[in-house]
């Protein structure tokens, strides 16, 4: 398990490897774009959120348990951290998920020698509304891990473990989201990228936690975009393996 954790933490930064090659950096120009205006958006409305966050959970901390403010405050901070890294991703998921389905197949006609089969500029805008459909999708399975994450939070005892929930949860959701992009050039369902990203669960979760870790650090996390879509397509490419290593066609 530890040995597929290492290994898929290192396809995010063979993903940053990748952006410098020829017939792949003209297609991560976008998806860089397009982050850093996600991140702007993202930022704005943590701004405006904030204080009235602070005063709710201020407010919900019952009087006999001040002396685990500090505590919650921790968790909280946590907390908040990991939503900013997931709402991030979800903004930029969605503005740039054209160009990512692109970058994803050049990453993947470089590694293998044969292109997807929806693959080019022509396809990408026919499958526009079916790549639309397909992010609403994952940001409503993300919601739906978010939920459970914030139940956990607000449940005394249990909220300790809430962290540790939320960051695996968060992992998992990258993980599912940026090996999609290539997954989907194959026509395969979002059910059918999970259950094969099930197959490979540390390889998934390693490589989901190091982008949250990058995700989390300003203007790295602009890079570190194109970066995941191109260590997605890698770990794409591991979990379609056959048991002998065999891709299909």
């Amino acid at each position: 398990m530890l040995a597929d954790l290492l290994r898929g933490a290192g396809l995010l930064f063979q993903g940053f490897a990748l952006l410098r090659r020829p017939g792949i950096r003209r297609y991560a120009f976008a998806p860089m774009i397009l982050a850093g205006v996600a991140l702007a958006l993202v930022v704005a409305l943590a701004a405006n959120a904030f204080t009235p966050v602070v005063e709710w959970l201020h407010a919900f901390l019952p009087a006999w348990l001040q002396w685990l403010e500090a505590v919650l405050w921790i968790l909280f901070a946590a907390g908040v951290a990991l939503g900013l890294v997931l709402l991030y991703a979800t903004v930029a998921g969605l503005v740039a998920a054209p160009f990512n389905g692109l970058l994803a197949a050049a990453v993947e006609a470089q590694q293998t020698g044969r292109p997807p089969p929806d693959e080019g500029w022509r396809a990408a805008l026919l499958g526009l509304p079916r790549t639309l459909v397909s992010e609403a999708s994952k940001v409503l399975y993300a919601l739906a891990w978010t939920l459970v994450a914030l139940l956990l939070f607000v449940i005394p005892g249990v909220n300790v473990v809430a962290p540790a929930f939320w960051l695996l949860s968060t992992a998992w959701i990258l993980a599912f989201s940026f090996a999609d992009y290539a997954l989907s050039n194959h026509r395969i369902s979002l059910r059918q990228s999970r259950a094969l990203l099930r197959r490979r669960r540390g390889l998934a979760l390693g490589f989901g936690g190091a982008v949250t870790a990058c995700f989390a650090v300003p203007i790295l996390n602009v890079l570190a975009l194109p970066a995941a879509v191109c260590g997605g397509a890698l770990l794409a490419l591991q979990v379609r393996q056959g048991p002998a290593g065999v891709e299909p066609a």
